[in-house]
C-alpha cells in the first residue's frame, strides 16, 4: 500500500487516564449501495500495561448485518508508536472492508476487547479480567441512481466476464 499506516493510528484520541485506548474509525460515512466502507479498530496499550498482560487480548469483531465483510491485512509490525500524557502507546490495528448490500442506514455495532491484567513479574498473583468496547457507527447507504440503468439491471455493478469449459468423460 502507498500509506501502510491506517488512519486510526494517527487520528484516535489517546488518554493516559484509560488503561487501554480502544477506538474505531469508519470511512466514508456516506456511500452508494455496494461501495466499500473501511472499518478500522485500534488497540493502544502503553508499555507499562503491556508488562501486566497475562495473555494476549481477545478482540471480538462486530457482526454487521446487511453488508459483505472481508478482513484486510494490516502490517502491525510497521506501526509507529504514539506518545500521549507522558506515555508511549504501541498500536495494534484490525481492518475490514464492508460492502453494503442495500440502501438505508447501516449500523456497525461496537467491537469488544477482553484482556487479563495481573501483577508484573508473578504468574500466580491476582488477575483481573477487563473488557472494553468501541462506540457503534452508522453509515448512510444511498440507492444507486435510477437514471441510466439498463432495462435488465439486476443489482450488480461493474464489469464481469464468465467462461466455462466442458469435458467429455
Amino acid at each position: 500500500p502507498v500509506n501502510p499506516i491506517p488512519s486510526i493510528v494517527q487520528r484516535a484520541p489517546l488518554s493516559g487516564a484509560t488503561l487501554v485506548n480502544f477506538h474505531s474509525l469508519v470511512a466514508p460515512d456516506t456511500v452508494w449501495a455496494g461501495e466499500q466502507i473501511t472499518h478500522q479498530v485500534g488497540i493502544f496499550i502503553d508499555d507499562e500495561l503491556r508488562g501486566k498482560l497475562h495473555r494476549n487480548p481477545e478482540y471480538i469483531a462486530p457482526t454487521v448485518d446487511g453488508a459483505a465483510t472481508y478482513d484486510v491485512p494490516v502490517a502491525n509490525d510497521l506501526m509507529p508508536s504514539r506518545d500521549a500524557d507522558g506515555r508511549r502507546y504501541r498500536p495494534f490495528v484490525f481492518a475490514r472492508a464492508l460492502f453494503p448490500l442495500r440502501a438505508g442506514l447501516l449500523v456497525i455495532p461496537p467491537a469488544r476487547l477482553t484482556y487479563t491484567l495481573g501483577s508484573a513479574g508473578t504468574m500466580f498473583g491476582r488477575q483481573e479480567r477487563q473488557t472494553s468496547a468501541t462506540t457503534s457507527s452508522s453509515i448512510v447507504v444511498r440507492e444507486l441512481p435510477v437514471v441510466g440503468r439498463p432495462a435488465d439491471y439486476g443489482g450488480a455493478v461493474g464489469e464481469y466476464t464468465m467462461s466455462a469449459a466442458l469435458e467429455r468423460e
